[in-house]
């Protein structure tokens, strides 16, 4: 009983020692009490933020400690327009891209919105790439200023063969598992050419399926815009990443109340 006892209280004396802010779900400051962006609504248009790697399933320390941003919150938020009656969207981009999963399922209910006869434009003056580009694909407009970031389009696995390092220190590791893919990528041991072979697979398969995404929405993009390469905003309008160029969000809340 007394080592349950002293379990619970040092679990709760972690918790107290979290701030509050990160046990938030969803935090309005991050850990350097800079405010975390939420939707804003101006008049009937709603801006939603987009701001931080995505990632699915976030938890609000993670967001609070480390700027994530969330699929489910992202979505919640489109959806809750939606129920509020507003027609009218700007996803207010600032994101590097972030995890595979999680993120075709938001495009989709972006794409779905749109269908549904929501106008949704997208807007950024830092960075769009990647899977930021990947959700916003069906948007009605997409916006950036000239000196934004926007592209990336491909996806990326990494792996790390440290066997040699620990060979060297005169640690033996010892990896036990079922079948020949079951350990691949594990840092103790080196890929096999059969586990090589199915990353680099699995990873041109995620990528095709990123660029038929992209360019069922986006036909202007030139097929040699999407081989992970990036573009200034003025570059990526020439070559269909973007509808046009903006000078601020300010401008793009106005323009989407003439669709």
């Amino acid at each position: 009983m007394r080592v349950g006892a002293h379990s619970k209280e040092a679990a709760e004396r972690r918790l107290e020692a979290v701030p509050m802010a990160a046990r938030e779900a969803r935090p309005k400051v991050d850990y350097c009490g800079d405010p975390i962006p939420q939707m804003e609504i101006r008049g009937n248009v709603a801006i939603v933020p987009v701001s931080g790697p995505l990632m699915k399933g976030a938890t609000g320390f993670e967001k609070w400690a480390f700027g994530i941003a969330s699929h489910d919150d992202i979505a919640s938020d489109l959806l809750a327009a939606k129920q509020a009656g507003i027609s009218k969207v700007v996803m207010n981009m600032n994101s590097p891209g972030g995890t595979v999963m999680g993120t075709p399922e938001l495009a989709d209910l972006v794409a779905k919105l749109v269908r549904g006869g929501m106008t949704i434009f997208d807007f950024t003056q830092q960075v769009k790439a990647s899977a930021a580009e990947y959700i916003t694909a069906a948007a009605s407009g997409r916006f950036g200023t000239k000196s934004c970031m926007c592209g990336s389009i491909g996806t990326i696995l990494e792996t790390v063969d440290a066997s040699k390092f620990f060979e060297s220190i005169g640690i033996q590791y010892n990896v036990f598992a079922s079948g020949k893919f079951k350990a691949m990528g594990h840092p103790a041991k080196p890929l096999t050419p059969e586990q090589t072979q199915w990353i680099e697979e699995f990873v041109a398969q995620r990528a095709t399926e990123f660029k038929m995404h992209m360019s069922s929405y986006r036909p202007r993009i030139k097929s040699e815009a999407m081989e992970g390469q990036i573009f200034t905003g003025e570059d990526a309008v020439k070559v269909g990443l973007l509808t046009a160029n903006a000078n601020s969000l300010d401008e793009v809340v106005e323009m989407i109340q003439w669709f």
